[in-house]
């Protein structure tokens, strides 16, 4: 049995962008701590920043799903999601998702009450 435990990447100064509403929008962010599950992220205002959104870090691969955890007035700590956590199926990365049914998902519906 081999056990995996996550290695922290500590801190960071790495360009990265968080990406919602299926892709159609894009906010810069320095990322300035990561882990391997979440990360803390520097941006000019945390307005307009959702609960659920996608972090891409150019050059690091697939964007990744994220949930906010907490924030400041420039900062946001994140977890990142896995495919276990309701997420599936819905993806923020503008490949032409949001179809009828990924509509539907709670996620959705939790931008009304904002």
């Amino acid at each position: 049995m081999t056990e995996q435990k996550p290695m922290p990447r500590g801190r960071t100064f790495l360009a990265g962008k968080v990406i919602s509403n299926y892709g159609q929008s894009t906010i810069d962010c320095i990322v300035r701590r990561i882990s391997d599950t979440g990360a803390v992220i520097e941006v000019e205002s945390v307005l307009g920043v959702p609960e659920h959104f996608h972090l891409l870090i150019p050059g690091e691969g697939e964007p990744q799903p994220c949930k906010r955890s907490w924030q400041s007035d420039k900062q946001i700590g994140l977890v990142f999601e896995t495919g276990g956590s309701g997420q599936r199926g819905i993806r923020h990365g503008g490949r032409g998702e949001g179809r009828r049914s990924d509509r539907a998902r709670p996620v959705a519906g939790a931008a009304r009450g904002a």
